[in-house]
Formats: C-alpha cells, structure tokens, sequence
C-alpha cells in the first residue's frame, strides 16, 4: 500500500446542503488519514470537494468577477469597490475578493486531489468498483470546473494534480494549454464513467450531484472554450455533439413561457436545468469558514466578507432602489435592492420587448403602491399666507418655474395656476387645487389606493413635458400618468455610458429580476439575505447555443439555424414564431449569423448568470477589448481597459508567501 498523503486538506466544518449527500459529519484536522479510506470518512471528502462552488456560484464574490465590468453589467451606487470596474491602478493585487477567490479555489482544487489521490487507488478505496468510478467522476468534473474558473481568471498560473504535503513555498506556472489538458481530461473520465449507456442511465439520482448529463454539458462548454480558442475543428465538432446528447437525453426541456425559468416554485423541479448548486436558509447552505479569516486582507469600507454567507444571493445584487419613493417601502415581495450592479445600455439594446418575452422575463419595470399610508400633496392656509405666494404675481409660465420646498421633505404650496413642489420638481400648470369659492386649499393625493401604478420604467423616451424634475434629483413624476418614472433616455448619456450624475447615481435602473426570491422571511433582517433558490450553473437553453455556435463553425449554419436556434426562438418568442423574432435580429438564416449575434444571443438568454466574463474572454483578447470599450458602462472603463485586464492581478498574498519569486511572476501590467 502506498503512503497516506492527505495531510493538507482543511475541511469545512459544519458544510453540508439540503441533500442528504452532502449532510456529513466533517473531520477538520483530522489526525488519523485513515478515516478516509472509510465508507462516512470518503463521503465527506467527496462532499466537502462540492463546497468551494458556494463561494462562487449566486454569491456576490462570484457575480463580481463574472458579470459586471463587462459589456453587459457596469458597478450599482452601492457596490463598496467600484474601482474593480474603472480599471485603473486601484484595482490591483491587494484586492480583497480576489484573496478569498483565489484561497478558496485552490482549497477546492487542494480537496479534490485529495479524494482522486484515495479513490484512485484500489487498496485505499472503501467503495466497490462501480460507486468508486462514480464518486471519481464527480470530483474529476469539480476540479475541471474549479480549474476553469482559475485559468480564465487569472491565466497561466499554478496547476496543482497531486494532494499537497507539508508546507509548500515555492510556485511554478503551467500554461493555459496545460490547463484545458487537463480539464478536457477530467471531464472525459466523468463521462465515460457515469454512465456506460447514457440514454438510460444517469448515474447519479441525487439532486445536485454531478451525472452523466451534467459532465456532457461541461464538456460541451469546455470543447467550445477552448476551440474558441485554438480553432480547432475536431472540439467543435465534439462540443456540439455534447450538447445534442443533452438535449435528446430527454431529461430537459425548454419551458413555453420564458419567466417561468425563474419561477421560483420550479425551483425544486426546473426542466431547464442540468446541474445547480443547490441552497437553503438551513446552516448547511454555508461554507462554514470562520468569520475572521480574510478580515485582514479586507480594506476599512469592506463590508465582511461572509456577512450574507449561506443562500443564493442573486436576489440582492440586481435591485433597483425602488423603497425611497413615496408610495412604496420595502417588503419581502418587492426584495432588498442591493444595488451591486448596474445593466449596461447594450444590454437593454439587445432585446426586442415586443417579440421577444425574455426582456419582460428578466427585467422589472414596474412597482406597485404597498405604502400602508397613501402619500399626498397637501398644503395649510398659513403655508401660504406664510410664503405670499399669490397666482398673479407672475405670468403662468413664469410661475412654474418658480421652487418651492418639496412635499417629500415637508411643506407643499398650491397656486391657482399651478402645483410646485420641490426644490428641482416642477408640476405643470392648471392644475390648481386651491378652492377659492370655499375659501380653502383643498389637498390630493399622489396615488389613490395600495396597488395603484407607484413607478414604471420606459425602454424608450417620455415627452420633457409630461416628465417632471431632474434625473440628477430623483425618479421623475408623470403628470399624466401619476406615478413615478425614468425613461430610457435618461438612464443613459447619448454615447451608452450609465447617467450616473448627482446624489442617487446608479440607483434606478432596469432591475434584473429572475433571482427574486418572496419566500425570505423578512424584509429587512439578516434571513432574509439567504434565498433558496438554486443556482443553475447549466441550462438546456445552453446546449441549444453551443451546438449552434459549434456547428456554425464547421460550416454547418443551416442545420445550426434550423435544428438548434429555430426550436429556441420558438420558445423564447411571444408568439411560438420563431423564425420571426430570430428575422427581427437580423437572422434570416444560416447565412446571416455572425459571431456578434452569438454574443447578443447570449445577452438576451444568460445576462446575470455569470456567464459574460467567460463569453468574453473566448472572443480573443483584441476582440474582448473592443466589446468593453465600445460597450462599458462607465467612462474610465472605455478608456482604461486593455489586454492585460483581460487577467486578474495575482493575490500579492501569494507573491508574499513564496520563496521563488523571481519565477514565479505577478501577471503582466499590475
């Protein structure tokens, strides 16, 4: 037998999830090895192998370097490190989330050498043949996803195959090439040993364990990378058979209403899903790293990093701050607006509303009055004897002009030609609210009933003059509508970048809201961060892009347009009339597609589901560099980045810790 070597694996105490599999009893620090060469010892291995994918996936580290700082998502007014998307020298090796990515990555990778390092060796093993090749596969497929994640964030850095012992001091890189190698490699054991006949077997029946199907879809996406990078017509060829064997599994299907993807009573049974990282509000939904240990990476406005650890989180990152107008406060149904980020003015672009229901099974556009108290204008006699406002000290269109202290902060003055109110908030005139036949200002309220219209955003643009007050100041009101609004023109300057100007920059917007989650608890406690929603790390809706895009680059675009794109426009389309929403993004057939359109594709499909960043990097350095400058949603983005952030910058905690470092380098340009 050969020496026990899994001296270095930290497990997570307390980690486990809302299925049975991963409810294990973990021994951290263990001091005797052998505890894993038995049946609970093992299980707990695998299953501390599935932890690092809570820290990434529906978690606000994740989403940070997957979505925004990319075409499609730009930072929101509350993200506490906005500079990580302005891409300037701030953004550098100190940079408090990529430790913790960076640490807790590599502990994933540290994990699953350690179970491959035992399950590989028939002597030490405590499974039979068959469930040993299964849970080998499982964390095969893991370490391939962890080592995608590294190697597309940080590049060529260190690719670690056998379990650590002792203390290690020294780094040394392998090359991207080495890293798809091996992904690729581990990826082709999963599928060869979960399931010898795929069409029937699964392997796996657990819900959020890794199958058969789940190990072709990550192939396929796999094959696709790195074809995308190397042109190499056998890995198209390869991804988009992948991704057709999912989807003649017959395990999936696409749903005919595109909201109901996110319709979170499909959580448990979503048909579009192939594999998710499940959670819960349980204690099992954490990771369970104690609360200190990246406190001294952080900086002093760093919120604490594992402040809403447990739960998927996509429900707070998107939010748009709907809870300061009057009319409206904040409750369960209408979610915690976080504001992390922002949607891009391409983004918006990308879809066509009016065939294409996915934009409106996406985005809210619209809140409902919930205040228990009605809002109102109204004034007192004294209110305006006091301010001798009199209706014939000027012409009615010198009068509305005139500022007046807002109702929303205090008092409110009527005129017989016109309502004012606020200090950059104009009402129109005629409408007058003063009886002057009774003697008395008589007031009116905003709205008339809880669930009236509160605010509505437009894709579009409102008349100036039924459009009252400044962006810079808040939502405007509609004069004829009554409710709060914002129109698109607003939203964004006339070259894209996000109107980020004043007081509530980056606060109203688009607000993505596939992740909502009403089952919290509370509106406003500490539970109520955790959703139980499930993260979907691959849907069926993907595998149709990928054969699509795979088979368009062998020469193959009418059976991509055809068998492939056809069948989903089909189902993503108001009317089931496919072939006319593809025709209404210029997709007549095969002919017409073009690689933009895979990436808007993309956009209109997969926008928050941390997917942009990879989608990116895999158009090639100079084209990616061109997507954000012409897309980005800030400025200093457009004129900032460059190639050398198509790479994150290297923890300088690691430089820090190793002795070769004049080997081993800090990624160029940081």
């Amino acid at each position: 037998m050969k020496a026990f070597k899994i001296f270095s694996l930290i497990l997570i105490l307390g980690f486990a999830s809302c299925s049975d599999f991963l409810e294990e009893d973990f021994r951290g620090g263990v001091a005797v090895p052998t505890w894993y060469t038995t049946n609970d010892g093992m299980e707990g291995l695998v299953a501390s192998c599935y932890a690092t994918s809570k820290i990434w996936f529906a978690k606000e580290e994740g989403y940070d370097f997957s979505v925004p700082g990319t075409d499609i998502y730009d930072y929101g007014q509350q993200h506490p490190q906005q500079y990580q998307y302005t891409y300037t020298t701030d953004f550098n090796p100190t940079n408090s989330r990529l430790v913790v990515l960076w640490i807790e990555l590599y502990k994933g990778i540290n994990a699953c050498n350690d179970a491959i390092d035992v399950l590989s060796d028939p002597d030490l093993t405590p499974f039979d043949e068959t469930k040993t090749a299964i849970r080998l596969s499982e964390v095969r497929f893991l370490r391939a996803l962890y080592n995608w994640l590294i190697v597309e964030q940080w590049g060529g850095v260190q690719l670690r195959t056998e379990p650590i012992v002792g203390v290690v001091k020294t780094a040394t890189r392998s090359s991207e090439e080495e890293f798809y190698k091996l992904i690729l490699e581990d990826l082709d054991y999963a599928v060869e040993h979960l399931g010898a006949d795929p069409a029937v077997n699964t392997s796996n029946d657990e819900y959020g364990r890794v199958n058969v199907w789940a190990a072709r879809a990550l192939r396929a996406r796999m094959r696709l990378t790195w074809a995308s990078y190397t042109g190499d017509m056998a890995l198209y060829a390869g991804a988009a058979e992948d991704a057709a064997a999912v989807i003649n599994s017959g395990e999936f299907s696409l749903y005919d209403n595109y909201a109901d993807v996110w319709d979170i009573d499909n959580r448990d049974n979503n048909t579009e899903n192939v594999w998710a990282i499940n959670y819960s509000r349980t204690e099992y939904a954490k990771m369970g790293v104690n609360a200190e240990t990246y406190t001294k990476y952080q900086r002093p406005a760093d919120k604490a990093w594992d402040e809403r650890e447990g739960g998927h989180h996509g429900h707070l990152m998107f939010g748009s701050q709907y809870d300061v107008q009057p009319g409206m406060q904040r409750d369960v149904e209408n979610g915690r607006p976080f504001r992390r980020y922002s949607p891009t003015k391409y983004l918006i672009d990308c879809f066509h509303e009016d065939v294409d229901e996915r934009f409106f099974g996406s985005f809210k556009t619209t809140w409902t009055v919930n205040a228990t108290s009605i809002p109102g204008w109204f004034a007192s006699e004294s209110d305006l004897q006091t301010k001798e406002i009199k209706a014939n000290t000027a012409d009615p269109d010198t009068v509305v002009k005139m500022f007046i202290r807002t109702a929303l902060s205090g008092k409110t003055y009527y005129l017989d030609s016109a309502m004012i109110i606020g200090t950059d908030t104009i009402l129109t005139p005629n409408s007058p609210y003063m009886d002057k036949n009774k003697g008395k200002l008589v007031g009116k309220p905003l709205f008339n009933a809880i669930g009236d219209t509160c605010i509505h955003y437009v894709k579009g643009s409102l008349p100036d003059d039924i459009q009252l007050t400044d962006i810079r100041g808040h939502y405007m009101w509609n004069f004829e509508r009554s409710y709060w609004c914002l129109d698109y023109e607003n939203m964004f300057h006339a070259d894209g970048t996000l109107n980020d100007e004043g007081v509530y920059d980056r606060n109203i917007f688009f607000e993505l809201h596939k992740f909502y989650d009403n089952t919290r608890p509370a509106a406003t406690d500490a539970g109520s961060m955790n959703g139980i929603r499930d993260a979907m790390v691959i849907r069926i809706s993907e595998m149709y892009l990928i054969a699509a895009e795979a088979l368009w680059k062998s020469g193959q675009a009418g059976t991509a347009y055809s068998q492939y794109l056809i069948p989903l426009a089909d189902k993503r389309s108001y009317d089931g009339n496919g072939a006319a929403m593809l025709a209404s993004y210029g997709i007549n057939s095969g002919n017409d597609l073009s690689m933009e359109y895979f990436m808007d594709e993309r956009a209109r499909e997969f926008c928050g589901e941390q997917l942009r960043w990879f989608d990116l990097k895999r158009l090639g350095k100079d084209a990616m560099v061109a997507r954000i400058k012409q897309y980005a949603g800030n400025p200093s983005a457009r004129n900032n980045f460059d190639a050398h952030f198509t790479v994150r910058p290297i923890p300088q905690v690691q430089l820090d810790a190793i002795t070769n470092k004049e080997e081993f380098l800090q990624n160029p340009g940081y």
